[in-house]
């Protein structure tokens, strides 16, 4: 049995031989974890359309374990859009996140649509202190749609009525509000800190992608 789906790749792996496992962010299924055949061969007509950052239309048949992607098509591919490893390690913590938060079969299409906006403006800014300041609004986009209210900033109080509003506005207000505030890198990195701990403490596990 075969479905379509429309996603983000947000991780690939690795698993046996030229295989490889994909994460993908879909908008009607949540998390889809899939293989891809021989991806890795130099014969593969899918490896170029496989690659995280990547929004695709797959094609995917079921399987008794895991699902198989059968046929891909590339809508967008941010990650050719991604100017160096900083842009490529934001992403890897946007997406390791996101797979802290997903399950399977899940309608997802806000987070998702919210998603699509980031990517579009990360790549759309160069300055690396408007880029944490998306980043940072983006992640509080992930935590209120999975209903968590911080309650408390400490260490980072002087900013707390700009961050109590990143808790109540939708996603379009906070990146308007957060790209006209005066806020100095060295404190945007406070915050993003101060997030990735908040993070680790409602997934109870350490994100690597930060260290």
């Amino acid at each position: 049995m075969e479905y379509i789906t429309q996603g983000i790749i947000l991780q690939s792996k690795k698993i046996r031989n030229e295989d490889k496992l994909y994460n993908i962010f879909s908008y009607d299924r949540g998390l889809v974890v899939a293989v891809a055949k021989s991806v890795s061969s130099a014969k593969s007509k899918l490896s170029g359309f496989l690659m995280p950052g990547n929004v695709c239309i797959f094609m995917l048949a079921r399987g008794s374990d895991i699902d198989k992607v059968a046929q891909v098509k590339t809508l967008k591919s941010y990650c050719a859009d991604f100017s160096d490893n900083v842009d490529y390690k934001f992403f890897s913590q946007v997406s390791e996140i996101l797979l802290g938060f997903l399950k399977q079969d899940s309608h997802e299409l806000d987070l998702y649509n919210d998603t699509i906006i980031f990517l579009e403006d990360f790549i759309s800014h160069r300055e690396l202190i408007d880029k944490l300041k998306l980043q940072i609004v983006y992640f509080f986009s992930i935590l209120k749609h999975f209903g968590f209210m911080p309650n408390n900033f400490f260490g980072i109080e002087k900013f707390g009525n700009e961050l109590n509003a990143f808790s109540e506005n939708d996603y379009l207000k906070n990146i308007e509000l957060m790209l006209k505030l005066d806020i100095e890198k060295h404190d945007l990195i406070l915050i993003k800190k101060w997030l990735r701990h908040y993070f680790e403490s409602i997934l109870e596990r350490k994100l690597n992608s930060f260290s």
